[in-house]
């Protein structure tokens, strides 16, 4: 059996189905769930200045009832969203945004790159949405791993 645990979700504007930031006693993450229409207001947070990771949540007109995914990184990842938002990487197909950060720090570019990696690898194997990545990322992990010792010198 799983070990119990707490989740707090807060609520920032009073409205359950706008922004909430979750996090779990005892642990240095922090998720914050927002619908497209209030990035303008979640940009503007501190918390989404971190390096971490995303995930751009709709339903972009596909005949079943699948989500469409797109899952990202950033050391900043308020530039990188903003580039889905408006820029020329725009992805107009998302309706929901989630953003996993620490609240120490404590993630850095190899931590999300990791991430990233094994959240696209999940979502294929689940086969329960379609990805809009138009790469894998690699598994820094298991490169580094394969690369041969250096002979002392």
């Amino acid at each position: 059996m799983a070990d119990p645990f707490t989740i707090r979700i807060f609520v920032p504007d009073g409205d359950p189905e706008g922004v909430r930031l979750i996090d779990r006693l005892n642990w240095t993450g922090l998720g914050i769930v927002f619908p497209r229409a209030k990035w303008q207001e979640v940009r503007l947070r501190p918390e989404v200045q971190r390096t971490g990771v995303y995930i751009l949540v709709g339903y972009g007109g596909q005949d079943d009832e699948l989500p469409t995914l797109y899952i990202g990184q950033a050391d900043e990842a308020r530039e990188r969203i903003e580039t889905h938002y408006t820029g020329n990487k725009s992805k107009d197909f998302w309706d929901w945004g989630i953003v996993f950060v620490s609240n120490s720090g404590g993630l850095n570019r190899a931590h999300v790159t990791w991430i990233e990696h094994a959240l696209v690898k999940r979502a294929k194997e689940a086969k329960r949405c379609y990805l809009d990545n138009g790469n894998s990322p690699k598994n820094r992990r298991s490169a580094r791993r394969k690369r041969p010792i250096p002979a002392p010198s």
